[in-house]
């Protein structure tokens, strides 16, 4: 080989050397970057009013999917300090369909969990007067006077559709109630979803009766889906102080509790006074009274005489009214008192009817701790 040919070689494989290495410089960190980019995710910074990371897809797959195998799928914080005129969230979802009907089932936001809580919200803010603060927060915003809107909705098919607990406070409060379109709403309504006879409110005393139905040991409270209502105590009535007070003489008045009578069976009284005239007496039922008592099943009439007599008794019972006359044909004149026990009109209860207490089925344990949730 001449010396041309050899240098000629030589220069050749230096160039091939020097274009490898060369190519290997500018490959491998391009190799690098790439995995480095599916292990590490870059951060983005910017100071803008719209977001720093968009994602749009105009199919019917997810805008934005976080997956994780053991911590959170998506995470999002605020830093904000709200006040009354700025408000923020970590994660805020929005449904953006106008149609009327269209997206009647879609969601703001949707929870879903095999076996956990579907959703999960806590807040740590020590709320005063006036800055109230939430765990979950639900706002209906419509204003078309839909009053079928919810602000926060739950249901279960087998389970509770809402849990209310609280640890020093109260548990359910509710506010509303209102007029509309010559309507009446409550503050709270409360409905039988079940087409059998069943009960509306259980209350329970033990926290170990979770939740209150009526088998349970501690219920005294039920109020039944045909409006019969069941306490296992005495039932108080107080007023204002224009009635059932006592006034005192510096005008500081106290209120007075008074107790309810128990009964074998539904009745209605009514009582008056009327005049014994030379031994005998016609006392008509006031109408009011008679309107509302069943005629076809009689009435009891008790007489108590305010002067001296031989007695008085009572005859002629009949829907109109009664007679009262004097014991042996007697011909007093004198005042007497009157009491009538009749049967409501359309009350068919049974005297003392023996309620039958099914066998409690089996709950589970109360929380005991709010991280439990």
């Amino acid at each position: 080989m001449t010396r041309p040919t050899v240098l000629k070689f030589a220069a050749t494989a230096m160039v091939l050397v020097g274009a490898f290495f060369a190519g290997s410089t500018l490959h491998v960190p391009a190799i690098a970057a790439d995995r480095y980019g599916n292990i590490v995710s870059p951060v983005n910074s910017c100071n803008s009013p719209s977001a720093c990371f968009v994602e749009q897809n105009s199919g019917a797959g997810p805008g934005l999917e976080g997956v994780s195998a053991h911590g959170y799928g998506s995470y999002g914080i605020t830093n904000l300090n709200s006040t009354r005129t700025a408000s923020a969230a970590g994660v805020l979802g929005y449904d953006a369909a106008t149609t009327e009907f269209g997206g009647n089932l879609n969601a703001g936001v949707q929870g879903r969990s095999n076996n956990g809580n579907g959703v999960f919200g806590l807040t740590k803010h020590k709320s005063m007067s006036g800055a109230p603060a939430a765990g979950v927060y639900g706002f209906d915003e419509s204003r078309d006077g839909a009053p079928f809107n919810y602000g926060v909705w739950g249901e279960s098919i087998h389970g509770t559709g809402v849990f209310a607990q609280s640890f020093g406070y109260v548990g359910v409060e509710a506010i509303g109630g209102g007029d509309s379109a010559n309507l009446a709403f409550p503050a709270l309504s409360i409905v039988n979803g079940d087409p059998a006879p069943s009960h509306l409110v259980d209350a329970c005393s033990a926290l170990a009766d979770v939740p209150c139905d009526h088998a349970a040991p501690s219920r005294v409270l039920d109020l039944d889906a045909s409006g019969n209502l069941t306490i296992a105590g005495h039932l108080f009535t107080s007023g204002s102080c224009s009635s059932g007070c006592i006034t005192s003489g510096n005008a500081r008045s106290r209120s007075i509790l008074s107790y309810a009578g128990t009964q074998t069976m539904p009745s209605i009284d009514d009582f008056g006074e009327a005049q014994l005239v030379r031994g005998t007496a016609y006392v008509r039922l006031s109408a009011d009274f008679a309107n509302v008592i069943d005629r076809g099943a009689g009435y009891l009439v008790f007489i108590t005489p305010e002067d001296d007599s031989r007695g008085l008794y009572v005859t002629g019972k009949t829907r109109a009214g009664f007679s009262v006359r004097e014991n042996q044909n007697g011909h007093s004149t004198l005042a007497f008192s009157y009491r009538i026990v009749a049967k409501p009109f359309g009350a068919n209860a049974a005297r003392l009817p023996v309620e039958v207490v099914r066998p409690r089925a089996a709950h589970a344990a109360p929380l005991t701790n709010p991280r439990q949730l």
